[in-house]
């Protein structure tokens, strides 16, 4: 044995030693238990102090280290990397080389989840992939699900872009929304906003404030915004396209936007009658007629030959309509 491992042996054992004295001091009467966490058999291998817990009631609980030899065993995280708010996902927890029965500790943390929590995966020869089911919280953020000691090489956290409005699947009547496209957080707070060019954004038409029954979007020139963008606007029951006038009759003009002015544009939308506008005809050239019940989106895509910050954009943001 050489003198670095009988060191490393001696500095264990003194740790080991000092956590059971401090543990058992004042209840030397007192029967106590040491747990194992994550061990097959009545003997593993751990990592130091780090692997130690004195627990409230003075029992040490030591947490083993994942089996198989180093190197041996790797673990890779999987599922989605966006997720809408109050809502949960899963992701996946796969091992490769696993030998022999073994544990992993994971962590769920974040802005964007419903709470913190933690837990311990088991594995096997026969059982090599875990699902964790993750509880998103109510507001935008991001919420990671983490690792925690992983041998080397494997994955050491997944996280996951928490936003608000991302639709159910397409409904009857929509195409298949671009598989590029993007689900946006826009709100009445400015959202500087940066895509690659033909990347369709979209977000859900927000609701009007009280007493009112329009709302409109804006768009407007920001520090990444290039000198020349070709900007397409659409409002429509469907997320991820661009529906226009002359590929979808039932699209009224005053639902699409094409312009090359960048400094600032803006749609209104009315989501509810007022007065005697209870449709696009009666409504005319005062705005989009979104009024019907169902739920609409608004699209966007910005068209650009280069950019000097990699990718471009503007500033989004809803306001209160007139109306």
């Amino acid at each position: 044995m050489t003198s670095p491992t009988l060191n490393l042996l001696r500095r264990t054992l003194a740790i080991a030693g000092a956590l059971l004295a401090f543990a058992f001091a004042g209840s030397a009467a007192a029967q106590q238990t040491v747990t194992l966490v994550g061990a097959t058999s009545n003997s593993c291998t751990f990592n130091g102090a780090g692997g130690l817990t004195v627990t409230p009631t003075g029992a040490l609980s030591i947490t083993c280290v994942v089996g198989g030899p180093v190197g041996s065993t790797t673990f890779a995280l999987s599922g989605p990397t966006q997720g809408n708010v109050s809502t949960a996902v899963s992701v996946t927890v796969t091992g490769s080389g696993i030998t022999a029965a073994q544990s992993l500790g994971y962590s769920v943390a974040g802005t964007g989840c419903a709470s913190g929590t933690s837990g311990t995966l088991n594995f096997d020869t026969t059982t090599t992939a875990q699902v964790i089911s993750v509880a998103l919280g109510a507001a935008a953020g991001t919420c990671t699900v983490s690792l925690i000691n992983p041998p080397s090489g494997s994955s050491t956290s997944w996280p996951i872009n928490v936003v608000s409005g991302i639709p159910p699947p397409p409904t009857n009547g929509c195409p298949t929304p671009d598989p590029n496209s993007l689900a946006v957080n826009i709100s009445t707070n400015a959202l500087p906003q940066t895509q690659a060019t033909g990347v369709i954004g979209y977000a859900p038409v927000a609701s009007p404030s009280t007493g009112k029954a329009s709302v409109y979007f804006e768009q407007s020139i920001g520090t990444t915004t290039a000198n020349a963008m070709h900007t397409e606007i659409s409002v429509s029951p469907c997320p991820g396209v661009i529906l226009t006038p002359s590929t979808q009759p039932a699209v009224a003009t005053q639902c699409y936007v094409s312009t090359d002015y960048t400094v600032d544009n803006r749609l209104y939308i009315y989501t509810k009658p007022v007065f005697s506008w209870t449709s696009q005809a009666a409504l005319g050239n005062r705005g989009c007629w979104a009024g019907d019940g169902k739920t609409y989106f608004v699209n966007y895509r910005w068209t650009y030959g280069g950019c000097a910050y990699g990718t471009c954009g503007f500033v989004l943001q809803w306001f209160t309509g007139p109306y």
